[in-house]
């Protein structure tokens, strides 16, 4: 198993941006999952090292939902709109990701989702070139899913879309541990 290189880590905010942290999980990847909120918005920090037009590159995956409920406060993430609990989640809009982005440091990360449900993902390549191309591949090679609410998602399934729905697995059992 490839390890990220020293002082490499999943995203995280400034201090004085206010999020309150509540701990990580370890992935698929074996690389630390960061679990942070901010209101009813959580959102779920890793990095993974993943296939970039033919080349393994560590990239940031930072993926956002709305938590609709009281819990919010204690990390819980999912990637459908009922989460196992019965809580009620929604995607974040546009509006609501402004600040998460410019916390995050994602100002140029793609969104970039793998799959239908509430979590928005972005993905920031950690070594990015200005010769790099900005697109992930799937969107040229795999069914892209538009939804009536303007959401897209990739229908298609990779290594790295699986990495995409372990991450969003994690989100589900990160809901179940604040239980």
């Amino acid at each position: 198993m490839n390890r990220p290189p020293e002082g490499l880590a999943p995203k995280s905010p400034p201090t004085w941006a206010r999020w309150t942290y509540h701990g990580y999980v370890v992935g698929a990847n074996k690389v630390a999952q960061y679990v942070w909120s901010r209101g009813p918005l959580v959102v779920l920090s890793s990095l993974i090292l993943a296939d970039f037009h033919g080349e393994q590159r560590w990239q940031w995956l930072v993926s956002a939902s709305v938590n609709l409920n009281e819990k919010a406060k204690r990390g819980a993430v999912v990637s459908s709109p009922i989460d196992v609990s019965g809580r009620l989640k929604r995607r974040a809009t546009d509006a609501e990701l402004d600040r998460f982005k410019r916390d995050f440091g994602l100002q140029n990360a793609e969104e970039d989702n793998h799959s239908p449900g509430c979590a928005r993902m972005f993905f920031l390549l950690c070594d990015a070139k200005p010769t790099d191309p900005v697109a992930c591949e799937c969107k040229e090679t795999e069914e892209v899913v538009v939804e009536p609410d303007g959401f897209t998602w990739s229908k298609g399934r990779n290594a790295d879309a699986d990495q995409a729905r372990a991450a969003a697995a994690s989100m589900q059992l990160i809901g179940r541990l604040r239980e």
